[in-house]
C-alpha cells in the first residue's frame, strides 16, 4: 500500500514538472496583457501625414535598489522599441524604426525626476537620395513606456532640424494610416503625394 502511494506521488510530481513550460507560457501571456509588451500608434503634429506604429517591450532593469536609495533616483527600466514610420518619404511610404524607452518610476526614496524618455531612429535609403534616416528624441512626465503624448526634437541626415514637436497617441483601429504597409517596390514617392506643407520629415531642407 505504501509503495502504491509513493508511486502515485511520484507520478503527480512528474506531471507537475511537465506542466511547467505551459504554465510559464501562460504567465508570459499574462505579463504581456499587463503591459510588458504594447502596440501603440502616434501621430506627429508637424508632419500630419506621418505615423509611428511601435511595439514596445520591456527589456531589463536599468537601476539597482542601492543606487535608487542612495541618490533618491527613480526606479529605471529599459524597453526595446521596434516598428515602422508611415509617410517617412512622402505619401504611403514606410520605413523600419527601432529605439529605446527609459521609464523612471518613483519609489518611497525618490526625490529626483520621473517620467519617460524615448529615442527612435528610422532607416531610409531611397534610390534617388531624396529621403534619409531620421532621429527623434522625446520626453514626458507620464510614467509610462507608451504615454498619451511625447514632447520631441528631431533631425534627419540632411541635417534638417525640425525643432519642437509632439507625438500624440491615436487609435489604430480608427486611424487607417497606422496600418499602411509598403511592399518595397514603390521606393520613390511622387511629390504630389506629400501632404505635409514642409514635406516629409526625412526629406531635404525646404
Amino acid at each position: 500500500m505504501k509503495k502504491r502511494i509513493l508511486l502515485t506521488a511520484m507520478a503527480l510530481s512528474a506531471a507537475s514538472i511537465a506542466m511547467l513550460p505551459s504554465e510559464a507560457y501562460v504567465s508570459e501571456d499574462h505579463r504581456d496583457r499587463e503591459g510588458r509588451k504594447q502596440l501603440v500608434c502616434y501621430a506627429w503634429d508637424i508632419f500630419p501625414n506621418e505615423r509611428f506604429k511601435l511595439n514596445v517591450r520591456e527589456h531589463s532593469p536599468l537601476s539597482e535598489r542601492k543606487e535608487e536609495k542612495n541618490f533618491g533616483h527613480a526606479r529605471q527600466t529599459a524597453f526595446s522599441v521596434h516598428g515602422k514610420q508611415v509617410g517617412t518619404c512622402g505619401g504611403d511610404s514606410m520605413v523600419a524604426v527601432d529605439g529605446t524607452v527609459i521609464t523612471a518610476k518613483p519609489t518611497r526614496h525618490t526625490t529626483g525626476q520621473i517620467g519617460a524618455h524615448i529615442g527612435i531612429e528610422t532607416h531610409a535609403a531611397r534610390a534617388d537620395d531624396s529621403c534619409r534616416s531620421l532621429i527623434v528624441e522625446c520626453t514626458t512626465t507620464e510614467v509610462s513606456a507608451t504615454p498619451s503624448s511625447w514632447s520631441c526634437l528631431s533631425r534627419n541626415e540632411f541635417d534638417a532640424f525640425h525643432g519642437a514637436s509632439t507625438l500624440t497617441k491615436v487609435d489604430e483601429a480608427q486611424d487607417e494610416r497606422c496600418s499602411i504597409f509598403e511592399d518595397g517596390f514603390n521606393f520613390i514617392a511622387a511629390p504630389e503625394a506629400v501632404t505635409s506643407p514642409s514635406g516629409p520629415a526625412s526629406g531635404r531642407k525646404q
